[in-house]
């Protein structure tokens, strides 16, 4: 009774502490441009378009499938994608704290307050990621294969086929799988062998066709998406992307760069190999339980992952939060072995305590005072869509995000006219060159849809782009260039926004 009573004091907890962090967030239209395209890739399936073919984005199909399962309940909103990152992020928690309970309550929660304010700390966990929600299939996989002391078959599949489907959210985790594979086998083998249930080669026959059965399992989910692409006629288009994303969405990013980015996380690396130290020292022992050895190395993987593109968003290193926390938690929980039952322990332990309290509420009152101070882009380029339409264009008003956030596409209920959601797809030069998006093709394809609204909300003007020299911008001039030609042969007028002297918004009258 005791041990269901502080479960679900603990998740009360999480949520509320967890809402308490985001609540600043929900209404917000932009914190990063990723959720928003996710979002409305999921808006797309749900209206019968097919990723890929009708709507393209660089990111697999599983983060856009979750969106849709979510907009099946509640409404096409920036709330329900701020309410979908809170929920998973709180469950994640949740896991967190349940793999951890079996030795300490107070220091179980502890480490999930951690794990959320870290979210807070580095700020765009605040958004709807993708590595919140494969994080969240990865942490179930990882507690069925590595903290049930005792896992059945029907477990370990349980397990992979989780696993698979935070493999189709994001490729990148490649390394965990193969990781946690690995990892499972190894012990799989030392527990039949530990059982004496036959021959060495025994034993690896009867592993091979469990481990079988396992890949099957775990390749699943994207079995099944092959076979839905290859019904619709669509599988090239399935196809294309992955490749498009595996040999061309790379970044040149030299190994000091690399290692600069994952050491952002210095303060998570210097508290784990401390305690690992200490506990070493006070045990007398150089060995990891299995579920600690496990953390340890999944936060190499993931850091590895992290790093892998070149791409260094700070994002990426969410990831890396999870096992890093995981594994300090199995280290320093071993608490009686490691630090003894001394009062002035029990005291440092509190101080922590109250300690992350203060932080987290500082920084989480610094972030809101910050992103409050930032002009809401998506939203007053929203109101300046519904103000124009009402009164300057007749019908209904149909727009197109040349460049900005890409947040009225939700916020006025419309998927974008052309296939791009994003708008960075076809505007930076980078993204245009790897994924090989002509701008012409973009425009046409608005000129089809008879858009009669274009926004504009850059630092730099159509001309200043336009001006530049060809090998120093950054943006696609073949976009910019077309875009212009397009907004003077169709005479669009235009206006621009009070509330974000960066933001235009062109027009037609009629």
């Amino acid at each position: 009774m005791k041990t269901k009573l502080n479960i679900i004091t603990a998740v009360v907890l999480i949520f509320l502490i967890n809402f308490y962090y985001r609540s600043f967030t929900f209404y917000y239209s932009t914190i990063d441009w990723d959720e928003l395209t996710y979002f409305i890739m999921g808006k797309s399936i749900l209206d019968g378009f097919l990723p890929y073919r009708d709507y393209w984005d660089l990111k697999p199909l599983g983060i856009y499938l979750v969106h849709a399962f979510t907009l099946l309940f509640f409404d096409y909103s920036i709330l329900t994608m701020r309410v979908s990152a809170y929920v998973f992020s709180s469950i994640l928690a949740v896991i967190l704290f349940i793999s951890n309970y079996r030795k300490r309550f107070k220091e179980s929660l502890l480490i999930s307050f951690v794990f959320l304010y870290s979210f807070v700390y580095y700020s765009s966990g605040l958004a709807s990621n993708t590595e919140i929600y494969f994080l969240l299939f990865e942490a179930i996989s990882f507690y069925l294969l590595f903290v049930n002391e005792k896992v059945n078959v029907t477990q370990k599949s349980i397990a992979f086929f989780v696993l698979g489907i935070a493999f189709i959210i994001k490729y990148i985790i490649v390394f965990d799988v193969i990781l946690f594979f690995l990892a499972a086998l190894v012990f799989s083998f030392i527990d039949e062998r530990i059982k004496k249930s036959g021959s060495v080669f025994e034993v690896f026959k009867k592993i091979f066709y469990e481990y079988a059965l396992y890949v099957f399992v775990f390749l699943s989910p994207i079995l099944i998406t092959i076979t839905v692409y290859l019904h619709l006629g669509s599988f090239d288009s399935y196809w294309n992307s992955i490749l498009a994303v595996g040999k061309n969405h790379v970044r040149i990013s030299t190994i000091y760069e690399k290692l600069e980015f994952i050491f952002y996380l210095k303060y998570f690396y210097l508290f784990s190999f401390f305690f690992v130290g200490y506990h070493f020292y006070t045990t007398k022992r150089f060995k990891l339980e299995r579920g600690a050895a496990v953390a340890f190395v999944w936060f190499l993987t993931s850091s590895l992952g992290a790093a892998w593109t070149g791409f260094l968003y700070e994002h990426y290193l969410l990831a890396v939060l999870f096992p890093i926390l995981l594994f300090i938690s199995f280290v320093v929980f071993d608490f009686d072995k490691t630090f003894g039952k001394r009062i002035v322990i029990r005291a440092i332990l509190l101080l922590c305590i109250v300690g992350v309290f203060i932080f987290s509420i500082r920084k989480r009152n610094h972030i809101a005072k910050t992103l409050n101070s930032i002009p809401d882009e998506g939203l007053f380029m929203a109101d300046a869509i519904r103000k124009i339409t009402k009164e300057q264009v007749s019908g209904q008003g149909y727009f197109f995000v040349a460049s900005g956030s890409h947040a009225p596409y939700v916020i006025l209920d419309q998927l974008p006219p052309v296939k791009y959601i994003q708008p960075n797809n076809y505007l930076e030069k980078t993204f245009a060159v790897n994924f090989a998006i002509s701008g012409e093709k973009v425009i046409s394809d608005i000129i089809k849809k008879k858009v009669n609204i274009v926004t504009w909300c850059n630092s730099k003007s159509i001309h200043e782009i336009l001006t530049q020299k060809k090998g120093e911008s950054e943006f696609s001039q073949e976009f910019v260039l077309a875009l212009q030609t397009y907004l003077r042969n169709y005479r669009f007028e235009s206006v621009q926004i009070q509330r974000d002297v960066r933001c235009t918004l062109y027009y037609k009258r009629g």
